[in-house]
């Protein structure tokens, strides 16, 4: 590391010292926080003391987040039964098509169909 720059312990890239917010600075060099960069934290990674950052794979988008992004009971399932899946937050709020089997948002259906989806946990048409 080079004078001035602050590492990101997730993805490990080099930032210059003002690209953190003093706050964060100071909790790094005081409290022994590690440093995550906004790229790494909208993914949810979150600074940990020391920690280790563990990235979890989802189930329905197959994209690879930190645990943030995922509800902590599914994770804690997740350890107990490992054949239980992770789905990311994001997911869990959409409904897949039953024709398609594609995931949408909720506001792609109509109220009716959303009731008519919850009440009888049947697939959107």
């Amino acid at each position: 590391m080079t004078a001035g720059n602050h590492g990101c312990s997730v993805c490990k890239n080099l930032f210059e010292a003002k690209t953190w917010a003093s706050q964060l600075i100071r909790h790094h060099r005081h409290s022994d926080r590690d440093l995550v960069c906004p790229s790494c934290a909208e993914r949810g990674h979150t600074p940990q003391t020391k920690g280790k950052y563990e990235e979890h794979k989802c189930a329905e988008c197959f994209q690879t987040f930190g645990s943030c992004k995922f509800d902590k009971d599914f994770l804690k399932n997740w350890v107990r039964r490992p054949d239980s899946r992770k789905v990311c937050k994001d997911c869990q709020n959409k409904l897949r098509c039953g024709a398609c089997k594609h995931a949408y948002e909720q506001s792609s259906w109509s109220k009716n169909e959303r009731d008519h989806h919850r009440d009888r946990q049947t697939a959107v048409p």
